[in-house]
């Protein structure tokens, strides 16, 4: 199983399901960065593009409307194209 996992254009019922629109809000301005996750991360992007870069050398672009799952384990660099707003819950 991949420690990252990215689903695009999810179903309106799977974002209810998940309860989405009440979990915490974070922004992130243009910039790049590093992360190292030690807990399951889930995100569901509201506005912006990021690409997402592994530590294996995968890329994977990330946009408004998409739902992202960082596993633990995962070291990964942040490169935001477009202020990225993304509601998150952190497991």
């Amino acid at each position: 199983m991949s420690e990252l996992l990215v689903e695009h254009n999810p179903s309106p019922l799977k974002l209810e399901v998940l309860g989405v629109d009440d979990w915490p809000v974070r922004t992130e301005n243009v910039s790049t960065f590093s992360a190292r996750y030690e807990t399951t991360e889930v995100s569901f992007v509201t506005a912006g593009e990021a690409i997402i870069t592994t530590q294996s050398g995968e890329s994977i672009l990330v946009r408004e409307g998409d739902i992202i799952t960082c596993m633990p384990g995962l070291n990964c660099s942040w490169a935001i194209k477009e202020m990225l707003t993304r509601h998150y819950r952190v497991a």
